[in-house]
């Protein structure tokens, strides 16, 4: 079924007969998500879930349940309309995949990138939760020069840039997707530009760092003068610098931002600017928070505490005997 306030497709086997539920999870699995052939060593009591929702030209699935192997054959490869890569994050235990012969075995927080387009397979144990990213091919090629050298590679969830983009990736659930406060390119950018760094096609960053270090600066400035405007993206920015949006993510990436990252920053110190000033007392919380650039008051909320320890209205009564 799908959620037509979110947009979310959520599927679970608790609507299925216990006789019934592997074969409908197999058949819901390759006519919403990717053709597959699979077995289970649990076929009675089989247990399984799935949400799914397309973010821009991403898309973000969510599959949890029963012990399962699940094949990519020639056929089932035959059988698929679009070819995608997946990146694949798992949350909370250790599975293994295999790709070209080869068997890697993955520890939870561990991320592997895939490719529809040839034979592979999956292994995951009970309870597994598995999150994720269906990216277009030729999306991806944008990002990384030569994909197929970290295909089916693991990407180590607990070091270095691989340790950020598995914080990230796990955090991007359908749900958290579809109701992110940036929009659907700021929230797929970041996913290539941290790929393209787990998987080192960045390989010097402290030289790209004086490298790039005044257009870093250019950037940030550009972001922090635009940051109120409700719309605004890493193209706007990029095509106002004369940079592409690959190499305005290399920028920042290399100096360890994020654009969604400095343009919520920028954002907050706006707001921030304004409750402290008794000149918009007469400026309600939510109208500041717009005009900074939020368009969520929720939203506006919480990255207030998250920044201050406190809400938009408790900072403007703090602040004292300010006369800004």
């Amino acid at each position: 079924m799908v959620d037509e306030d979110l947009g979310i497709f959520r599927w679970s086997t608790r609507d299925y007969t216990p006789a019934r539920r592997f074969e409908a999870y197999m058949d819901i699995l390759c006519r919403q998500l990717i053709h597959a052939t699979g077995d289970s060593p649990k076929r009675t009591g089989f247990c399984a879930e799935i949400s799914s929702a397309q973010i821009g030209s991403m898309r973000v699935d969510s599959i949890s349940g029963s012990a399962q192997d699940v094949h990519r054959t020639r056929r089932d490869i035959c059988r698929q309309e679009k070819e995608e890569y997946y990146l694949i994050v798992s949350i909370g235990c250790a599975w293994r995949f295999a790709f070209d012969g080869t068997l890697v075995s993955l520890r939870a927080g561990d991320l592997v990138l895939s490719d529809s387009r040839y034979p592979q397979r999956f292994h995951w144990p009970d309870n597994a939760l598995a999150l994720s990213k269906g990216l277009p091919i030729d999306w991806v090629e944008t990002w990384l020069p030569n994909p197929s050298a970290v295909v089916g590679k693991r990407i180590n969830g607990d070091h270095g840039w691989g340790k950020v983009l598995s914080a990230y990736a796990s955090q991007m659930t359908p749900e958290r997707a579809v109701t992110a406060p940036l929009s659907s390119s700021i929230l797929t950018d970041q996913v290539g530009a941290l790929l393209a760094l787990a998987t080192g096609e960045i390989a010097a960053p402290r030289q790209e760092q004086t490298r790039y270090r005044d257009m870093h600066v250019r950037i940030v400035d550009c972001i922090n003068q635009r940051s109120s405007e409700l719309q605004l993206t890493a193209t706007d920015v990029a095509a106002s610098l004369g940079l592409s949006v690959r190499t305005l993510h290399r920028i920042l990436a290399v100096h360890g931002d994020t654009f969604g990252r400095r343009l919520i920053d920028a954002r907050i110190q706006t707001a921030e600017r304004m409750l402290r000033s008794r000149l918009f007392d007469q400026v309600t919380t939510s109208e500041i928070g717009r005009r900074a650039g939020f368009v969520d008051p929720t939203h506006f909320i919480k990255v207030c505490k998250s920044h201050y320890g406190k809400t938009p209205a408790a900072l403007r009564r703090d602040r004292g005997t300010s006369t800004i």
